[in-house]
């Protein structure tokens, strides 16, 4: 395990200041550096310390979008439209927060994107870049 995973694990099991019941809160004014695929961005979080807020991976939570590494090239087509689409939103917003953050089964840290108050994955969900997900089986994003 890496120094900043193991900072990440003490600091977010210990730190009662930033948890509050069910996950560790919500984060405001968030600069997201980069998305790598539709579900997954790296974000810095003003306020928390920088060994684990900066440049931190975020699961977007309620979604499953195409895999870049995916079964076929339709699926890593599907992706880059997906992370194109997410970053072309993010960019535009004046002010992007991160909701209910949490650990995922994984131990990523998992929140609901906001980008000037819209859930960023409901938009992808409505423009078909994206389905709906809550755990267990993925569908397949191949033809």
């Amino acid at each position: 395990m890496t120094v900043r995973m193991l900072l990440i694990v003490v600091l977010l099991t210990v730190a009662p200041a930033v948890h509050v019941a069910g996950g560790y809160g919500d984060f405001r004014g968030v600069q997201v550096h980069h998305c790598y695929d539709g579900d997954t961005c790296t974000v810095t979080i003003p306020g928390v310390h920088p060994v684990i807020g900066d440049r931190i991976a975020i699961r977007l939570r309620g979604l499953d979008s195409p895999e870049m590494r995916g079964r076929c090239e339709a699926e890593s087509q599907q992706a880059r439209a997906a992370r194109d689409y997410l970053q072309a939103l993010l960019k535009r917003a004046s002010r992007i927060d991160l909701l209910a953050v949490e650990r995922g089964k994984y131990f990523r840290l998992v929140a609901t994107l906001m980008a000037d108050g819209v859930d960023v994955a409901q938009a992808l969900i409505r423009r078909g870049l994206a389905r709906p997900y809550s755990g267990g089986r993925r569908l397949s994003w191949c033809r």
